[in-house]
């Protein structure tokens, strides 16, 4: 699976989220655009997780393409990443 985002929080858990599929793909969006073709050509991701102010970047890819942005996308995670829940109490050294 591809992954072209920006460096953040949601792609962190992207990553850690496709990592566990098996199959990784990064793609940075400074690339080159031929750079980025190239790539997805190459290791033929069967999907890719991106936003849509990035997803122009993909090109030609014909594959699926998740939009974390998009909370009508079935595919993406409509809870963001700070609905998780609050952090357990810290306790400072006394």
């Amino acid at each position: 699976m591809a992954v072209l985002l920006p460096r953040s929080v949601e792609a962190v858990a992207a990553i850690v989220a496709v990592l566990k599929t098996g199959g990784y793909l990064p793609i940075d969006p400074a690339l080159p655009q031929a750079r980025i073709a190239f790539m997805l050509t190459d290791a033929a991701p069967f999907a890719a997780i991106t936003t849509a102010d990035l997803a122009d970047r993909l090109g030609g890819f014909d594959g699926p393409v998740i939009d974390l942005g998009d909370p009508a996308d079935p595919a993406a995670d409509t809870q963001p990443i700070s609905g998780w829940g609050p952090l357990p109490p810290t306790t400072s050294p006394t």
